[in-house]
């Protein structure tokens, strides 16, 4: 396997170091995931991103290798210090332009993000380089300002809690 490194703050896999070397600044397509992490009180895992300045749920990149629940277990792990079990999945998002990225060394992406509810979780709370700060906040007083694709599925789940939608959603 391809060991991880970080590029422009941001931890990667190996592998995509590697297809970088190969295809240069073309769009590549990224299978992403992550978690909404809820406590006993309802209270939604917030991680304030170093790099972005922004807040979201924890989650990162696949690797090569792993299996999307492998994935979204190794990135929350990483990320928090939790150990998530039986994470429920609770919708695909992708599209364009809304998954479109370019980043600032012109590196183009579209993404596939896979995300997860998970309440059942072990551990103590604690940041990685990628985290300024993790918090458990009321769903009615999530911090600001939210990555435009967290905001997303954030609202979806607001919805998913008042009876308004039904899960997975595929979009």
């Amino acid at each position: 396997m391809l060991k991880r490194v970080t590029v422009l703050g941001l931890m990667l896999s190996g592998y995509i170091k590697h297809l970088r070397e190969k295809v240069g600044k073309e769009k590549i397509l990224m299978p992403t995931n992550a978690c909404i992490i809820i406590n006993e009180q309802g209270h939604i895992l917030m991680q304030e991103r170093a790099v972005q300045k922004n807040w979201g749920c924890p989650g990162g990149l696949m690797d090569l290798e792993e299996t999307v629940l492998e994935g979204v277990k190794r990135e929350v792990l990483e990320e928090t210090g939790l150990e998530i079990r039986n994470p429920v999945l609770f919708g695909i998002y992708s599209g364009m332009p809304h998954y479109e990225a370019t980043y600032p060394n012109g590196d183009m992406t579209q993404s596939v993000l896979m995300v997860f509810l998970a309440r059942n979780f072990s551990g103590q709370l604690k940041s990685d380089e990628e985290s300024l700060t993790l918090k458990f906040f009321p769903l009615d007083n999530l911090p600001q300002p939210l990555n435009k694709h967290h905001a997303e599925y954030l609202g979806h789940y607001q919805e998913y809690v008042a009876g308004k939608k039904e899960i997975p959603i595929i979009l």
